[in-house]
């Protein structure tokens, strides 16, 4: 391997980001789907989603240390101040988690009654590796790459879009085209905030536990209307109106780091 000083963080992002996007894809082409078969239980689904997370981790460490990239990526260091914007990102989220609560109770059950220790540990745990993954390598490899090559706006911008577009993978489980294309704006709109974040923050750490926090967040969520028998579509978190006040707040982010680097 080259040494580190020699490659190009944004060759290393386009591979890395092809080399993801294999990932997810070659299951879904390679295997045939039996529109007949029984769907495994939230507890197996779960954990066999946790193990290919645990690789992908383990593969990002293993690169991350052999180029000794941990301050580029983000996993060291952070800006002076900032961390409380992500506070109100925060309350989403568990303004979320009330929503579930109060989807179960309007259908007179528990939330907590829907789960179990170990599920709920699991699927937490599962969430946080999704984040850490994702965001080591959108607001990690690829936004530092994009930062070298384009002005500050057009990298958060173009950083989002990747990240967005690559929710469109989930046609090909299935999924209607209008649920697909909301997912992937309010995805865009989410990459939007973490890219604002992580040029704010200086380090990927906050917004990894924002990340994690918020698909934990989404999961109880439709797990629970799932149990309860809520109509998915209710609960789906997807409708692209949902992305705006998240878009909004992250140019509100952007212009905050426009005020801190001016004073800077």
């Amino acid at each position: 391997m080259k040494p580190s000083s020699e490659l190009s963080i944004a060759r290393v992002a386009s591979v890395l980001t092809i080399a993801y996007l294999i990932w997810f894809l070659a299951p879904l082409l390679l295997t045939d789907i039996d529109p007949n078969a029984t769907a495994p239980s939230g507890l197996d689904s779960i954990f066999s989603a946790g193990v290919g997370e645990v690789i992908v981790t383990a593969v990002l460490l293993v690169l991350i240390g052999l180029l000794g990239w941990w301050q580029i990526v983000g996993l060291k260091g952070r800006n002076e101040g900032g961390l409380k914007l992500i506070l109100l990102p925060l309350a989403y989220s568990l303004l979320l988690i009330a929503l579930a609560v109060w989807l179960a109770q309007s259908k007179g059950l528990s939330v907590i009654g829907l789960f179990d220790f170990h599920t709920l540990a699991l699927l937490f745990l599962i969430s946080f590796l999704v984040g850490f993954n994702e965001e080591v390598i959108f607001r990690g490899f690829v936004f530092s790459g994009l930062i070298k090559n384009l002005n500050p706006l057009w990298a958060v911008i173009l950083c989002a879009v990747i990240f967005g577009s690559f929710h469109l993978v989930n046609l090909i489980q299935g999924q209607p085209l209008d649920t697909t294309l909301s997912q992937v704006l309010q995805a865009g709109s989410m990459g939007f905030l973490y890219a604002a974040l992580r040029l704010r923050l200086g380090s990927i750490w906050p917004v990894i536990f924002l990340h994690g926090f918020w698909d934990f967040s989404v999961s109880i969520m439709q797990q629970s209307a799932q149990l309860a028998g809520i109509q998915a579509g209710v609960t789906s978190g997807f409708h692209p109106l949902t992305g705006l006040p998240v878009l909004l707040y992250g140019v509100f982010v952007f212009w905050r780091w426009k005020v801190w680097e001016s004073k800077s």
